[in-house]
């Protein structure tokens, strides 16, 4: 089958919803309408995806250490395309959730994956709270600094391309992380960084 009937068979399955031309407002609701129901199958798919995972008897719930279950996890990854910490943040979305019904029900303010990922990060346990921190191995450590050097020149980087800062959630989520690293910066190198919005 050549081009031109691959397309002209799109063009018959495809239909294109009817615009409303009464106002440019009218063409922003008709958007949204579209947007919003990709979130809400965005969400679905993914609940399912994290609940598979869960489901599967090397893997289990997030609550419990990967042994078997991180090389299955891995090649998960790599057939989808996805970050292993996508995945992660699957099983914790089905873990935390019933369904997408209860997310609804519990959080209708939350609407998006980008949201979902935001109140995720707020209900997940804090990581060393109530143990004592491991400290690196004297042969890991430069293994970290160079890590850690890398993030820093690819985030610095990201961040002149931002340009302006974002408003609201986007702006409070970014300027908390900065200033868990300054807190980190001052607790374990032993320098003394200030952290002041202007």
């Amino acid at each position: 089958m050549g081009d031109s009937a691959v397309l002209n068979g799109l063009a018959e399955h495809a239909t294109v919803p009817e615009v409303d031309s009464s106002s440019e407002e009218a063409l922003h609701r008709q958007l949204a309408e579209q947007w919003h129901s990709r979130d809400r199958h965005d969400l679905q798919v993914r609940w399912r995806m994290g609940a598979m995972l869960n489901g599967h008897p090397q893997i289990g719930p997030p609550t419990v250490r990967l042994k078997y279950g991180r090389a299955i996890m891995k090649r998960a990854s790599d057939r989808l395309a996805l970050d292993t910490s996508e995945l992660s943040r699957l099983r914790w979305f089905a873990y935390h959730f019933q369904s997408v019904e209860d997310l609804n029900s519990k959080h209708p303010e939350v609407k998006s994956w980008r949201e979902v990922k935001v109140l995720l990060a707020k209900l997940s346990p804090a990581k060393g709270k109530g143990k004592a921190r491991k400290t690196v191995a004297k042969n890991v450590a430069p293994q970290l600094c160079r890590a850690v050097a890398s993030s820093l020149e690819a985030a610095t980087e990201r961040l002149h391309q931002l340009g302006s800062c974002p408003d609201g959630e986007d702006a409070t989520t970014l300027l908390e992380k900065i200033q868990a690293f300054v807190e980190a910066v001052n607790s374990r190198l032993q320098v003394r960084l200030t952290f002041e919005k202007r």
